[in-house]
């Protein structure tokens, strides 16, 4: 995962827009404080501010789809390490509250929305 390019949202808060890729995904995420370079590698899961809708997939496919232009994202994603709460969507690593993931095991897709995603 790397830093494709950034906007401050309020510099004087260190709040940026991010796009982290892994080169075929994109996400737009939500950083404070921000504090990397473009083109630098994140070596952290990114972080989901909340969940809704957490379900097993029907999909044999991962992606994030954005909402609208806002950070909200509906996901689609495979379990990699259920007791850590680790999903991936190609090279892009996502934390989740593993609580969430009982009855789901690692190699499978789920599906959930967020309203934000984050760096730290």
């Amino acid at each position: 995962m790397i830093i494709e390019s950034f906007e401050w949202l309020s510099l004087e808060a260190e709040e940026a827009e991010v796009i982290v890729s892994d080169g075929t995904y994109k996400i737009v995420c939500f950083s404070q404080p921000f504090r990397y370079e473009v083109g630098e590698m994140l070596e952290e899961p990114l972080e989901v501010l909340d969940i809704e809708n957490l379900h097993l997939s029907s999909n044999v496919f991962v992606g994030a789809e954005r909402i609208n232009e806002s950070f909200e994202y509906h996901i689609s994603a495979k379990v990699i390490d259920k007791a850590e709460g680790i999903v991936q969507i190609g090279k892009i690593f996502i934390s989740i509250d593993n609580f969430l993931l009982k009855y789901i095991d690692n190699n499978e897709i789920v599906d959930f929305s967020t309203s934000r995603i984050d760096i730290y």
